[in-house]
């Protein structure tokens, strides 16, 4: 049996299809095994407690939500942006900074790419949350930053 549905994490939608012990997230398959010691993800281990809406991974607390998909995945995926102010795009989780597709000036087109941030062995795409230039770049390829850290500031 396959079960497919959005797992939403801190108002970050994916697209999940779960086979057995096969799980793919965004078209990226993973091997997970539950046992005692916690869940095996490809060749890690991680400490989960799950408690309502709210999952903590090794000592992270993330907001969760599951959904059936009632919409193509593709129009949920559209608002991938973590914002903490206008036109400010914000780490998602901590995690480290991999790819850097904007500087300070550039035009950017609302869901233009502008982050790549790598967390929990996924690379998450950070997206503009409108169009407009690019006024600050907060980062640098390599970086490690935290939750919630402004990383790009579009006016």
């Amino acid at each position: 049996m396959v079960t497919k549905a959005i797992l939403i994490i801190d108002g970050i939608p994916y697209e999940v299809m779960i086979r057995g012990e096969l799980v793919t997230v965004d078209g990226k398959p993973f091997a997970v095994h539950v046992a005692d010691d916690g869940v095996h993800l490809t060749h890690k281990t991680y400490s989960v407690e799950v408690d309502g809406g709210i999952v903590t991974v090794d000592g992270i607390t993330h907001r969760l939500e599951w959904k059936r998909p009632q919409t193509p995945v593709a129009a949920a995926q559209q608002s991938t942006t973590a914002t903490s102010a206008e036109g400010a795009v914000t780490a998602i989780m901590p995690g480290k900074i991999v790819d850097l597709r904007v500087r300070e000036g550039d035009a950017v087109n609302e869901g233009d790419v502008l982050v790549v941030l790598e967390a929990m062995k996924m690379e998450n795409e950070l997206k503009a949350p409108q169009s407009g230039t690019v006024r600050a770049v907060h980062v640098q390829v390599g970086d490690d930053v935290e939750q919630h850290q402004v990383l790009v500031e579009i006016e």
